[in-house]
């Protein structure tokens, strides 16, 4: 299949380097297929990772003004309008893609609904209610004052700054388990099991029937919530800007900073920290902050925050050192976590190798530098996603004596003026030697190397969200999969799709070949290593 006239193929490498995308703007980019959903005025997010749109296999739904959320049925004209939020939303997300139940957030409070149909109309139900309150509220009892006693000294670590919830990201498979993201001091997210929370029934008269609430306390542990509490900030400002769940263990997640670095946490594991400092213990005594133990800090840049974070759960190792064929020398156990990537403010992509259980940082593979200008309004992408095209079985992808492939992972990044970045990883299998498996019967692995070509494309309009999704390209003969971009633009809501022909493979480049505008320097490993408990204290 051709490549598109606006796809550039970019150099590999056997040592980590730093390709810097210079001249994109010159080619002429292609314009995706585009289909209206519907009109709407819309604004920027003021959570740039936050989404104004969710779908799964039934619903869209997306943020409108005054805190409501518009819900569509994808395969007919009904809709319906979720009210309740005193603000305007700043995440959107279902459970999953079959799943009927939907997570929206403002500054002030996270609501969890039931989307369902229901005979010719849309309904919905509110499940529980999460308020932020700055002051005690005698609705939620006596055993919450106790507690709020019991921890009066840990109050004093966030008290002095209001809380405001951010995002929500839930957990891989438990509905019950999520992560709210938030701003409240050095507490950057409270992890939430919804079956431990206290709660009480919901008060307002116009709302039937009654729903279950949970009134957050502004710097209190409470029952059914831990706190992710920043004790090594390498800036004033270590907000949180992402998080990403652990495909390997789910007690893992790893987190994005505004303070350059990202940070692994074990919710199984918690510390108590003293209010006022930066020491921990093992949280089992009062008058500390209860916190999820942070495994290691890596800093990823230090002049930019982190914005975005992704475990690519496709994939279980990542090498620049890697050649075609041959055996991997990771022995099995060894790795904690699958590779990453991280995206900070300067329009760099970042590969990672995985985090190790022998506590070695993770080491830098590749690094991918967006164009960049110097115009007054010139800006990175601040919509970004990470996308695996499915598995497809061999009889239907392999041609007889062919060899199957391994799989296929874009970053797609999208800015405030259209334009669309569709970086494909490059990927390889890696034999795993016999003497390392269980049962000594040879086995394999896929494993990413770097990134091998990138498509831009040019939307008409600017795109303030975006949530990507595949579907089968049915004009294709053969199985192949669509990208679909349904974003949140400045005067409609829109699914931009990006077919297999627009984001094929161009021809890979001969070894010390450059494609034009693209430069190519090696990284310093030293610049971006795991940051130790002495510089943390400094």
């Amino acid at each position: 299949m051709k490549s598109s006239c606006s796809t550039t193929p970019l150099p590999s490498s056997s040592t980590p380097t730093k390709i810097t995308l210079t001249a994109c703007q010159s080619q002429t980019p292609t314009q995706p297929h585009s289909n209206p959903i519907t009109n709407l005025a819309s604004a920027p997010n003021s959570i740039p990772t936050g989404s104004l749109l969710a779908l799964n296999d039934n619903y869209i739904v997306y943020a409108v003004k005054n805190g409501l959320i518009r819900v569509m049925d994808r395969s007919s004209s009904l809709r319906t309008l979720l009210r309740g939020h005193p603000e305007r939303i700043t995440d959107v997300s279902f459970f999953g893609s079959s799943s009927d139940i939907l997570a929206s957030v403002s500054s002030k409070d996270c609501r969890i609904w039931r989307v369902f149909g229901r005979e010719d109309e849309l309904c919905s139900e509110v499940l529980l209610e999460m308020l932020v309150v700055e002051e005690e509220d005698p609705c939620v009892g006596g055993d919450f004052e106790k507690r709020t006693q019991d921890f009066r000294q840990g109050e004093e670590l966030m008290s002095a700054f209001p809380r405001v919830l951010e995002r929500i990201v839930w957990h891989p498979f438990n509905p019950n388990q999520f992560i709210l993201l938030q701003k409240c001091g050095s507490s950057v997210a409270v992890f939430v099991e919804t079956t431990k929370l206290l709660t009480t029934p919901s008060s307002h008269a116009q709302e039937e029937p009654s729903h279950a609430v949970c009134r957050i306390k502004q710097g209190s542990n409470m029952e059914g919530m831990l706190h992710l509490v920043v004790t090594d900030a390498r800036s004033e400002d270590c907000g949180i800007n992402d998080l990403s769940w652990s495909g390997q263990d789910v007690r893992h997640v790893l987190t994005s900073h505004n303070d350059g670095c990202v940070r692994l946490w074990d919710l199984r594991s918690t510390v108590g920290i003293d209010a006022g400092s930066t020491q921990m213990e093992t949280a089992s005594a009062v008058n500390k902050v209860l916190s999820a133990q942070c495994l290691m800090t890596l800093q990823v840049s230090k002049n930019a925050p982190v914005q975005n974070c992704f475990f690519l759960s496709a994939f279980q190792d990542a090498s620049a050192m890697f050649r075609s064929g041959g055996y991997t020398a990771m022995e099995p156990g060894s790795y904690m976590t699958s590779p990453f990537v991280t995206y900070n403010s300067l329009g760099e992509v970042a590969l990672w190798s995985p985090f190790t259980a022998s506590g070695s940082p993770p080491k830098i593979v590749r690094i991918f530098q967006l164009p960049r200008d110097n115009r007054p309004d010139a800006m990175v992408p601040s919509n970004v996603s990470i996308c695996t095209l499915p598995f497809v079985p061999p009889s239907v992808s392999v041609p007889e004596g062919g060899e199957e492939k391994p799989p296929s992972t874009f970053v797609l990044l999208s800015d405030y003026h259209g334009k669309i970045y569709a970086l494909h990883l490059a990927s390889q299998w890696r034999n795993i030697s016999m003497s390392l498996t269980v049962g000594g019967a040879e086995q394999r692995m896929a494993a990413v190397t770097g990134f091998d070509y990138v498509v831009y494309f040019q939307s008409l309009q600017p795109i303030y969200s975006q949530s990507v999704v595949v579907s089968l390209d049915e004009s294709s003969d053969t199985k192949q999969w669509n990208l679909d971009m349904y974003c949140v633009q400045s005067k409609a809501v829109q699914k931009l799709t990006l077919s297999p022909a627009m984001c094929a493979a161009p021809i890979p480049l001969e070894s010390g070949v450059l494609s034009a505008g693209v430069a190519v320097e090696e990284i310093d490993r030293r610049s971006s290593s795991m940051m130790t408990e002495e510089e943390g204290e400094k």
